[in-house]
């Protein structure tokens, strides 16, 4: 089974935009720069010339933009799979090494250990997800509750850490206009001494080396955020398994049942009297371990094959797991 992507217009669009945006701002601050350096502004010819780089590199964007997705293939056979997407991203490896698949309308999201692997723009996602999930074990049912309490809880104090760590980084950014406005008193650009130029320039370097911290901190606090996140639906998925068919008996007349989202929704299709039909969207509430209505009150049908349409629709991208 193969994987068919879909290359979108909008790509094109924001290529020329960081081309053009990126090309004014370097062009105008690069001739600001110049200027300054003939006025011996040294601060401010070293600001002018950082926005200057900054432009270059917002149109360097326009390449990245334009790499994404562009020798993208996704195959599965042998019970492998086997794309490479994004920017050069690869995946290979064996279907049951796949803890578990979603697909978001025409992204496919896949669940590897403690990370998540995002595939874009798949104009077949929900097929390969069906396919996905019809080949690999349902990773509700094998879960053990206890153990994935325990790693959640040691994944939520490592994302608390980085994430405390980031703000810190976010705070220093501050911290040095702080200082740079103390030590120079103030002062313009145009009027700094000597000595101003020397401070601006380590409050600039300083600015960008906290920046770059920041940033790989963030990235980090995010990896650790997802992982949370997995552990925290493994739970949630995990208890829905074992109370999926509590309190059906409230419904009268129930005709079926459909669960999605691994269990974690249910919809009741039954009979509240002769010749009409009804269903009821509910989802599993962790906290309560119990059933929560999502509508106010049912929606109902005279004709059962209305019922399956509106259902067939509302939910075209959901993939029922009975």
């Amino acid at each position: 089974m193969n994987g068919e992507f879909k290359q979108s217009l909008r790509k094109y669009i924001f290529c020329l935009f960081f081309i053009l945006s990126g090309s004014f701002i370097s062009i105008r601050f690069s001739l600001w720069g110049i200027e300054e350096i003939q006025l011996n502004h040294t601060a401010s010819s070293v600001f002018c010339f950082t926005f200057a780089v900054f432009g270059l590199l917002f149109g360097f964007l326009s390449i990245f933009v334009f790499q994404f997705n562009r020798k993208a293939f996704l195959k599965i056979e042998d019970g492998k799979i086997e794309a490479q997407f994004g920017w050069g991203e690869e995946l290979y490896t064996e279907l049951n090494n796949i803890a578990n698949a979603e697909n978001q309308g025409k992204h496919l999201k896949l669940y590897i250990d403690d990370s998540v692997i995002w595939i874009y723009h798949l104009v077949n996602a929900k097929d390969l997800c069906q396919y996905i999930l019809s080949h690999i074990s349902n990773p509700s049912d094998t879960i053990n509750i206890e153990e994935a309490k325990f790693k959640h809880q040691k994944n939520k104090q490592s994302f608390i850490k980085y994430l405390i760590a980031t703000n810190i980084a976010g705070a220093f950014l501050f911290i040095h206009i702080g200082w740079c406005v103390f030590l120079t008193e103030g002062k313009d650009l145009t009027v700094f001494s000597k000595l101003d130029d020397v401070v601006f320039l380590a409050f600039a370097f300083s600015e960008i080396f906290t920046i770059i911290i920041a940033f790989l901190l963030a990235s980090k606090c995010g990896k650790k955020l997802a992982a949370l996140n997995i552990t925290k639906f493994q739970i949630l998925s995990a208890n829905a398994v074992e109370h999926k068919n509590d309190a059906l008996d409230k419904y009268p007349n129930v005709i079926t049942k459909k669960y999605f989202d691994h269990y974690t929704y249910r919809i009741v299709v039954f009979s509240p009297k002769e010749n009409i039909f009804a269903y009821m969207l509910e989802r599993f509430d962790i906290k309560t371990l119990s059933w929560v209505f999502c509508y106010e009150s049912a929606k109902g049908f005279e004709i059962l094959s209305d019922l399956y349409e509106e259902l067939d629709s509302s939910f075209e991208y959901v993939i029922f797991e009975d």
